[in-house]
């Protein structure tokens, strides 16, 4: 239960247990702390960046640069212990999921997808995966930073025959007057080639006019559309927080599940009321936002982690 409560005692815990060359991951389905995976070869792989590690490469900070989107191949080869308590809480928790979607498309049943907001504040297994240093490391790199505050966590289920997802962008639907954001989206198993991973329109991040004058209502010719292909467990898609991204339906007879990570950089500010002119992800600020004032620069928040990335030394 202590764990369940405290996303900062659970990773607390898990680092303590990197320490000791061991890799914690968490079950949600109880109240207890389970031991999933003991492999010491795993946390030099995954959980931490070695001195002098990179967690991504100055070609692939191009790319994404100029581009706005990056897929990062098997920057989480061990994802799957995460992925079965992922799912599970999406399911558990799909009642708040169900009634959000009701609220923005009707009670039709005709979703784009069921979202599950913010698990990392209720469970130690999403805040261990949102705050592990190659996420936090290839976060800060993309955004040129050397640490970055954690915004918010999603599970994203989409159903099978559920809607295609609408084209939009992140920093569209915060409520951050902000250009340093970036989106880690994760499946949670494997995604086949042309099927439910995101479609990006390469360069929206760069186009001022588009958000300006059309908001997420693009020409079909106006940019270059791109995915990232057959996504396995273990594989990362980023994308800037302007970026316009969507997904099709699902026409597969399987559910699909992505986990989420949205960070920033500091100086970002709260937009004022009157520019909050999407209100779709209320419930992942609804709970902080009282805290600030608008034009505020969001400062230390117990809801607005700062995270850093930690490097190990792997031959001491």
């Amino acid at each position: 239960d202590e764990v369940q409560q405290s996303p900062r005692r659970a990773i607390i815990i898990m680092r303590a247990a990197l320490t000791k060359k061991r890799l914690w991951c968490f079950a949600t389905t109880t109240s207890s702390l389970f031991l999933l995976k003991d492999d010491d070869e795993a946390v030099e792989r995954y959980a931490s960046l070695a001195a002098g590690e990179r967690a991504i490469s100055e070609a692939e900070e191009v790319y994404f640069t100029r581009r706005g989107h990056l897929p990062t191949f098997g920057l989480l080869p061990e994802v799957e212990c995460f992925a079965d308590g992922l799912r599970s809480i999406a399911r558990e928790e799909d009642e708040a999921a169900v009634r959000h979607a009701e609220a923005m498309n009707g009670d039709d049943s005709c979703f784009p997808f069921l979202q599950t907001f913010n698990p990392h504040r209720r469970h130690g297994l999403a805040y261990g995966l949102a705050s592990c240093d190659r996420l936090v490391g290839a976060a800060a790199a993309l955004l040129g930073v050397t640490e970055v505050r954690l915004y918010q966590t999603s599970i994203f289920w989409k159903r099978a025959g559920d809607v295609a997802t609408n084209w939009h962008s992140d920093l569209g639907t915060s409520v951050l007057d902000a250009n340093d954001f970036v989106t880690a989206w994760i499946p949670l198993q494997r995604v086949p080639e042309d099927t439910t991973g995101l479609l990006y329109a390469e360069g929206s991040h760069r186009d001022v006019a588009v958000h300006f004058w059309s908001g997420n209502d693009i020409a079909d010719d106006r940019y270059v559309l791109a995915d990232h292909g057959a996504l396995a467990l273990g594989d990362v898609s980023w994308h800037h927080g302007w970026t316009l991204h969507s997904a099709a339906e699902n026409q597969a007879l399987q559910d699909r599940f992505a986990f989420t990570v949205s960070y920033f950089a500091d100086d970002a500010r709260l937009v004022p009321p009157e520019a909050r002119v999407n209100h779709e992800d209320f419930p992942s600020y609804e709970d902080w936002i009282d805290d600030f004032t608008p034009g505020d620069i969001i400062h230390d928040h117990p809801a607005l982690p700062t995270l850093a990335v930690r490097r190990i030394d792997h031959t001491s």
